[in-house]
Parts: C-alpha cells; sequence; structure tokens
C-alpha cells in the first residue's frame, strides 16, 4: 500500500514538528515539503491564521485597498499592514493575489459572517 503524500501548514516550527512526529506514526501518510507536485493533501493547523489575520484577509475580497479595509474594521493601515505582513510569511507567498489564493486553498477565509476553519 503507498502511502498518501501531505503538507503541513503549522503556525509555527514546534507545532510543525509535532505534526510530523505524529504524522510517522501513520503508515498511511508521508509528509512531503511544501511546493512537492506530487502531494495529494495537506495537513493544517486550525490556527496557521489568527482571527484578525483572517479578518483582514477576508476583507480584502471586498475592497481593493489598504485604506479601505482598514476603515471597514475600524484598524489603521499600519494594522492591516502588519497583518498582511504575518499572512504572507505563515502561507509563504509574496503578495495579497497569492495569499487570497491561498487561503481559499485552506479554507481560512471568512465569508459573510462565519469562519471555515480546518477541524
Amino acid at each position: 500500500m503507498r502511502a498518501v503524500k501531505v503538507i503541513i501548514w503549522a503556525r509555527d516550527p514546534i507545532i510543525e514538528a509535532f505534526l510530523r512526529e505524529q504524522i510517522r506514526t501513520l503508515r498511511s501518510l508521508e509528509v512531503v515539503e511544501q511546493g512537492v507536485p506530487e502531494a495529494q493533501g495537506a495537513i493544517i493547523d486550525a490556527h496557521l491564521l489568527s482571527f484578525s489575520e483572517r479578518r483582514v484577509l477576508s476583507a480584502f475580497l471586498r475592497h481593493d485597498r489598504v485604506k479601505q479595509v482598514a476603515e471597514a474594521l475600524f484598524i489603521t493601515p499600519d494594522t492591516v499592514r502588519k497583518h498582511l505582513k504575518r499572512i504572507y510569511r505563515k502561507l509563504g507567498v509574496s503578495s495579497l493575489h497569492r495569499a487570497l489564493l491561498r487561503a481559499k486553498e485552506l479554507g481560512l477565509l471568512m465569508d459573510e459572517g462565519w469562519v471555515s476553519v480546518p477541524l
């Protein structure tokens, strides 16, 4: 039986190491590095993005500019930029467009008052 190749998305190296250790005990799963095209699935830390980071990123689904998001969420533009910087690092991307795509793939975006969070 061939193992299913999975990628781990975790909020920090400690959580990732813990997940890798747990997955090693399962013969049916094999962890591969992010970006490996043969990956067949993902193990996603439910807390990969904080509530505030998901809220900011989701606001970009309705708004085009940092200033608009800041006004909509009643926070400063600098706070929006700080959240974006953390989001880019956690998702391994360098643009808002890529961050939105990756978050959508991982089910991390908030939509119309509800939150999609992997269990």
